[in-house]
């Protein structure tokens, strides 16, 4: 019985070993259980009884019962009691299935219990087995488990099957249980049938199982699911058949293990859930849908799509889709069907890859390195990251808001963008950005982009870009055109390099705040915004063509540069550098400070609103340009516009170029500096009161004041209009200088061959040069005197020049027009206008030409002006002429002596004439009547006249000697009485006396008429060899001066005193009487008012002596009662009172004039007459007198009585 069992053993697999020759129960079933006992794996525990079953009570032989198992096996065992003997294999006895009656063929010893175990292991499986009773009518209790071992298929039975035991113990097929592994490196070539029942289980248990064999639905059309799994860990399933077909797929393949579909490797199933590793070998085929929560590698074809959830390698074909959560890699090969990367999905392209539908992405896509192709869509609602040296190619791309498309390899695709893209590899097709684009240094857009929301770049965007959002470039190249219209911004804050044109229309702005933008083929500028265009300080922007339209605006801080042209209809704001030719339309507005480097075309207005510097281009100015602060550098500047304020140089501000032509309907305004360094031509309006610098040349007309530095050639209208200076440059006029009432001065050589005015009726004006050469006129007459012509150097007349000046001869402050010059020459004519009213004297010249030296010559003109002005006034004589004691030459204000001279010549004329009216002793004298007192009174009748030949010289130097030969007529009377005391010692007389003296004097033009009433008193004195006198008179005079002076008569007074001395010698009948005289005449006047209004005369006292010295040779002889005594007289007399001196006292404030009349000198006396005494003591006399002298001569003739009482 042991030798069978061993056999039997030998036969069965492992577990089945448990049938071993033991009465212990554990050995077969162990210790758990409803009745203590344990199915081991692999078995099934059928039933268990209690209690004894007596076979014996059936009919011996007959069957006892059947057991019907649920599933096939191949081994049966149970425990049986049995006493006696019944316990041989024989005494009981089964059939399988209903088949033939058989003995047990394993029997173990009994045990103590005479229990023992009866088993059965058949060749075939088995579905039933009958059982029957001994053949006898023994005892036999059947008591305890019943237990049958599986074989076929691999179901719920058995908690698991042994893959060793497929083919003998365990069939093919799944029915719900688990196969398990127990075979290092088994591979199972059957084919296997799998039913829908739930629970088909691979378990690996840690080896490596290779299926070489096909697995099937158990049931064609139902389809049957598998799963896989390692109890043990760290084995694997490889599948080198067909699981499922095309046509009868499995339902789903569950992998908890390693699943490697290999080379011939097919996985047909409805589902494929892989929860492990999953392979797919190059060659192998996966057609099922993929749901994968742990890691797939495949090189081969999964067909069915993918849910992944997990980790995903692939370098095969994907077909059907992928969905994605997890970690999805792609290293190669295709990937098929619509792509969802779901949220925290990890989608990673590390090879070329194409995919031939859509890519929904809501986690992140990689492409890592190689290429992607996609040829649908990719929608994009996570991040997307393309590296460097890889490519993503899709039909689309839309990257969704709040979603992230990084790249740094090649995107190929008509992107639409609402979240964020960084490019910093080359994306090529067009890009619809409503999100946020950041094109780094090293990135491309290469298609055409349309962007309204925000775009970076520091890349390049290389195709047309339509931009109505907010665009930020740090770098790069714009290589495309550009439209920038709506509200769109782009800002440059970089250096960024254009090709193509840039469009900014709209309510756009290009704003250019860091870097630049260069390279342009144009730039379009038609934005309303007010800052359309702007460049901050430090950056550049640069186009071929600028062209700025109506309407529009660029401010400029920076660089702007229009290699060909720069055409403005707008308004432009620089403060940087503007380089380029600039065309500003009519209409267009330019303000300008920086540095403006090109010619420039202006017809509209153009405002330099701080420093500006040209590189030395031209400016051409057709419309307006007003300057506000410094405009320097320009080649030239040619104004040619119409408007009333073409050229306008503010205040402070300045312009210089190398030439400026303003043309003859063109106005430039300057009120600043204006600097040529070659020309200035002005053939229109020129308005100046800044400062011009440079040579100008004038066609047209020039309003000035401030400085004009450098030469002026003025064929024009020069007009000075405030004060203006030079910087020692010259000035040729052929036309019109027009200085009115301001000052034009610091003038190197001035050249007149034409008009100069200088002064007004209402202002004085000044001309101030270096030298001056006229050959034309220089007009100062104006009826304002004051105007100017100051030269420190030369004044040079020709032949035709002529000056006219003011000169206020009503006046004594030198007031007149002045030409000043260090030196005169030539020949110049000279007008004179006396701007006053009336004419007075002057005592100082009135200077008109102030010339240190040469020998200019200066005539007066003939005009009507000049002759009334140099014209006699009254007593006052004018003339033009060179001043004493230099080169100067003006109104010179002289006296008419001869006039003026009347008073003092007159007067003194007739105060010697007194000399010859008062009586001499003899006249006086009476013979005494014996001792004792007598006394007389007398008479005498005086006629006479004197020439005189006077001199009287003026104070001042002009006013000339007055050669006058006055001759005055003298006429008068005088009585007087006087008591006499006579004695031997003589006589002596004393006596009053009074009179009237009358004289006229007149010279060759004037007359005058002296009345005197006087009195006086004498004393004779006589002995018999003396006679001697004393005389004292005063007058009361009336002088009446010539017409010409003054119709008034003046008051005066006349202070005489006389005395004589004669010494009487008889010679026989003659007495011989040598005699001294002298009388003494003060004479005093009232000022005489001219008539004229021109002043007075003022004569100071004048005193007249005279004395002399003579002889007188008489002889006595009576007739009758008469006694005779004629005589004769030869004397010498000298005129030696003082001069008479007269001041005119001018109006107006001049200094007075002395004139001075020098006295008569010597003078030759010689007289005869006769006296006659009568006899009854009365006394005649008759005398006759003549003066012979070198001024003086003269005669007179004495009658007088004498009555004694």
């Amino acid at each position: 019985m042991a030798a069978l069992a061993a056999g039997l053993l030998a036969a069965t697999p492992v577990h089945a070993q448990q049938l071993s020759d033991s009465d212990d129960p554990n050995v077969w079933a162990g210790q758990v259980g409803a009745a203590g006992l344990t199915v081991q794996p692999g078995y099934q525990y059928i039933a268990s009884t209690s209690g004894d079953l007596h076979l014996h009570t059936t009919p011996p032989g007959s069957p006892y019962f059947t057991v019907n198992f649920t599933r096939k096996t191949r081994a049966f065992q149970f425990l049986v009691n049995n006493w006696a003997t019944c316990c041989l294999p024989s005494v009981m006895n089964y059939s399988l299935d209903g088949g033939p009656v058989q003995q047990f063929g394993i029997r173990t010893t009994p045990d103590a219990n005479e229990q023992s175990y009866l088993g059965l292991i058949a060749a075939t499986p088995f579905t039933s087995i009958t059982l029957y009773a001994p053949p006898s009518d023994d005892s036999v209790s059947v008591d305890g488990f019943w237990y049958a071992l599986n074989i076929s298929p691999i179901d719920t039975a058995e908690p698991y099957y042994l893959a060793s035991e497929l083919g003998q113990w365990v069939t093919p097929d799944f029915e719900g249980g688990t196969l398990r592994m127990d075979q290092v490196g088994g591979v199972y070539g059957q084919n296997f049938t799998v039913s829908a029942s739930a629970g088909n289980t691979i378990d690996a248990f840690g080896h490596t199982a290779t299926f070489t064999g096909n697995f099937s639905n158990a049931t064609t059309g139902v389809p049957g699911s598998i799963t896989l799994s390692d109890s043990v860990g760290g084995g694997q399933v490889v599948v080198e058949a067909a699981w499922g077909s095309v046509g009868d797929a499995l339902g789903t393949v569950t992998n908890h293990t390693s699943l490697t579909v290999g080379a011939t490797g097919q996985i047909h199933a409805q589902q494929v859930v892989n929860n492990g590793t999953l392979s797919v070998a190059n060659g192998g085929t996966v057609l099922a849908a993929l749901s994968n929560a742990g890691t797939v590698s495949n090189a081969g074809t999964l067909a069915g799509g993918v849910v992944n959830d997990g980790d995903f390698t692939s370098t095969g074909t994907v077909g059907g889709g992928v969905i994605n959560s997890a970690a999805f890699t792609a290293n190669g090969g295709q990937v098929n069907g619509a792509i969802s990367n779901l949220a925290g999905g990890d989608f990673d392209i590390a090879g070329t890859v194409t995919s031939d539908s859509t890519f929904a992405n809501a986690g992140d896509l990689t492409v890592t390195s190689g290429s992607y192709g996609l040829t649908g869509a990719l929608t994009n609602g996570d991040e997307v990251l393309v590296q460097s040296g890889a490519a993503l190619n899709a039909g689309s791309l839309v990257n969704q808001a709040s979603a992230t498309v990084s790249n740094n390899g090649s995107v190929a695709a008509a992107g639409s963008n609402a979240g964020n893209i960084t490019n910093a590899g080359l994306w090529s097709g067009s890009l619809v950005n409503t999100g946020l684009v950041s094109n780094l240094a090293a990135g491309t857009l290469s298609g055409p982009v349309s962007n309204s929301a925000s775009l970076n770049s520091a890349g390049t965007v290389s195709g047309w870009f339509d931009n109505i959002g907010t665009v930020m470039a740090t770098g790069g190249a714009v290589t495309g055109g550009v439209d920038n219209h709506d509200a769109g911004t782009v800002t440059i804050a970089g250096a960024v390099t254009g090709a193509g044109s840039f469009t900014n229309r709209n309510t756009a702005q290009l704003r250019v705040t860091g870097g630049s933008l260069t390279g342009l083929a144009s730039l379009n500028n038609s934005s309303t915004h007010t800052q359309g265009v702007t460049t901050a300080a430090g950056t550049t922007l640069s186009a071929d063509l600028i062209t700025n339209a109506a309407g529009s605006r660029i401010d400029n801080a920076g660089t702007l540069t229009a290699a060909t042209r720069f055409d403005n209809a707008g308004s432009v704001v620089t403060t940087g550098v503007l380089n380029g030719p600039l065309f500003n339309a009519a209409g267009g507005q330019v303000w300008a400070q920086g540095q403006v480097f090109g010619p420039v075309d202006n017809s509209g207005v153009f405002e330099v609103t701080g420093a500006l510097t040209n590189n030395g281009d031209g400016f051409v100015n057709r419309g307006v340009l007003t300057v506000k602060g410094n405009f320097t550098g320009l080649a030239g500047l040619t104004n040619i516009s119409t408007q009333t304020q073409s050229v306008t140089i503010a205040g402070g501000a300045t312009l210089s170029a190398g030439q400026i032509a303003n043309g003859a309907a063109s106005q430039v305004t300057n009120a600043g500096t204006v600097t040529v360094t070659s020309l200035f031509d002005n053939a229109g309006g020129l308005t100046s009161t800044g400062t011009l610098n440079g040579p100008l040349f004038n066609t047209g007309q020039v309003w000035a004041r401030g400085q004009v530095n450098g030469a002026v050639d003025n064929s024009g209208q020069f007009v000075v209009t405030g004060a203006l200076t030079g910087n020692g440059a010259g000035f040729l006029n052929r036309s019109t200088l027009t200085v009115g009432g301001n000052s034009y001065t610091g003038l190197g050589a001035a050249d007149n061959r034409a008009a100069i005015s200088i002064g007004t009726g209402s202002a004085t004006g000044t001309l101030g040069a270096a030298s001056f050469s006229n050959s034309g006129s220089v007009a100062m007459a104006n009826g304002l005197t004051g105007d100017r012509v100051v030269l420190s150097g030369a004044y040079t007349g020709t032949a035709g020049s002529s000056l006219s000046f003011d000169a206020n001869l009503g006046s004594n402050g030198n007031l007149s027009d002045r030409l000043s010059a260090g030196s005169t020459s030539g020949q110049t004519r000279v007008s004179i206008r006396n701007t006053a009213a009336s004419r007075i004297y002057f005592s100082a010249p009135i200077v008109l030409i102030s010339g240190g030296s040469g020998g200019g010559t200066f005539t007066a003109a003939a005009d009507a002006q000049t002759q009334a002005a140099l014209s006699s006034n009254n007593v006052v004589d004018y003339s033009f002429r060179q001043i004493v004691g230099g080169n100067d030459w003006g109104v010179v204000a002289a006296l008419n002596t001869g006039a003026v001279a009347t008073v003092p010549a007159h007067t003194r004329a007739f105060a010697v004439s007194l000399t010859d009216f008062y009586p001499d002793a003899h006249d006086l004298a009476a013979e005494a009547e014996g001792d004792g007192w007598s006394g007389r009174i007398w008479g005498r009748a005086v006629r006479g006249g004197n020439r005189f030949d006077m001199t009287t010289t003026a104070s001042d130097a002009y006013s000339p000697a007055a050669e006058q030969t006055v001759r005055l007529a003298f006429d008068g009377f005088q009585g007087g009485g006087d008591v006499q005391r006579s004695g031997g010692w003589g006589s002596l007389q004393l006596g009053v006396t009074g009179g009237q003296v009358h004289g006229r004097a007149k010279d060759e033009l004037y007359r005058s008429r002296y009345d005197m009433p006087f009195y006086g008193v004498y004393a004779v004195a006589s002995g018999e060899h003396i006679l001697a006198s004393l005389q004292a008179y005063s007058g009361e005079l009336e002088m009446t001066p010539d017409d010409f002076l003054s119709a008034r008569p003046v008051d005066g007074t006349v202070d005489t005193l006389a005395a004589s001395l004669a010494a009487l010698f008889p010679v026989g009948e003659y007495t011989v009487e040598p005699y001294a005289a002298y009388s003494s005449s003060r004479v005093k006047t009232d000022v005489v008012g001219l008539d004229s209004g021109l002043g007075s005369l003022d004569s100071r006292p004048l005193t007249v002596t005279t004395a002399g010295l003579g002889v007188r040779l008489s002889t006595e002889d009576m007739r009758g009662v008469v006694r005779l005594r004629p005589f004769v007289l030869l004397g010498l007399a000298e005129d030696q009172g003082d001069p008479a001196v007269t001041a005119f006292m001018p109006a107006g404030g001049a200094d007075p004039v002395t004139l001075t009349t020098q006295a008569s000198g010597s003078y030759t006396r010689i007289a005869s007459g006769v006296e006659a005494r009568f006899g009854n003591g009365a006394e005649a006399y008759l005398r006759g007198e003549a003066r012979i002298g070198e001024d003086l001569t003269g005669f007179s003739v004495v009658a007088g009585a004498r009555m004694a009482f």
